[in-house]
């Protein structure tokens, strides 16, 4: 785990990485904490994946790199048809392969609040942010095992 934030965007090593980054953009953004951490793996056990979404609509896919998965995250399963997704790219090296993280603040009732998809470029390190919204459907908890 390796973590470099000196230039105009954060790098990291390794999936993992992305907590810290999510950790600085939910406070910097919404005065927000991550209460939990997921990181995504394709039941064949890959964590590269090719990312589509529309952040406007709260909808993101995931499609496995090793075997042709797709899997809509989190809650977005009724948005997708509404969606106009856009492929995720990184913005130093334009490569489309990433490994996923989400990010969740919770509620004082303990319910998912709040989710922030991050991503972490598999060929230079990139960390960022997909997509991020509030969760509005209760209960929530569930969504800590849709990453």
């Amino acid at each position: 785990m390796t973590i470099d934030a000196s230039g105009p965007w954060w790098r990291g090593t390794e999936a993992r990485d992305l907590l810290a980054y999510l950790e600085a953009f939910a406070s910097e953004r919404q005065s927000r904490s991550i209460d939990a951490f997921r990181v995504a793996i394709c039941p064949c056990g890959s964590k590269a994946f090719l990312l589509e979404g529309d952040p406007a609509e709260q909808a993101v896919r995931r499609t496995c790199l090793n075997c042709g998965t797709e899997h809509l995250i989190l809650d977005c399963e009724e948005r997708w048809e509404e969606a106009t997704p856009v492929r995720c790219r990184c913005v130093e090296c334009a490569c489309e392969v990433h490994e996923l993280a989400v990010g969740y603040t919770f509620d004082k009732k303990g319910e998912v609040a709040r989710v922030y998809a991050g991503v972490r470029c598999v060929n230079c390190g990139t960390m960022g942010c997909f997509a991020n919204w509030a969760i509005d459907q209760m209960p929530s908890k569930h969504l800590l095992d849709l990453a």
